[in-house]
């Protein structure tokens, strides 16, 4: 079994993975982690439901990774303010994507 660590790659970890059929969330689409973890996942046939508060930055980050053309849905999300989470939420429920 391999080992992973602190240099590990999301794409050295998802080698060989296939993730059609499956839907993830993933909270702060617009930088850093979040943008990687979605290019990722999304290159291995995975659906994203992407959350950001600012849409149109998670739109900018996301724009040069064509592996995520389509399959990622955006869903404003604020998590300090919880009316937006209760907002959210119901976005994603009304998505009925398998979670």
């Amino acid at each position: 079994m391999q080992q992973f660590g602190w240099e590990s790659t999301s794409d050295e970890v998802l080698a060989g993975k296939n993730l059609s059929g499956q839907t993830y969330l993933i909270t702060g689409v617009s930088a850093g982690l979040g943008v990687e973890t979605t290019r990722a996942l999304a290159a291995r046939g995975a659906h994203i439901i992407g959350t950001a508060r600012d849409l149109a930055k998670a739109r900018t980050a996301l724009a040069g990774y064509q592996e995520c053309d389509n399959r990622v849905t955006l869903v404003p999300l604020d998590l300090a303010d919880l009316s937006s989470v209760r907002q959210a939420a119901g976005q994603i429920v009304e998505l009925a994507y398998p979670l």
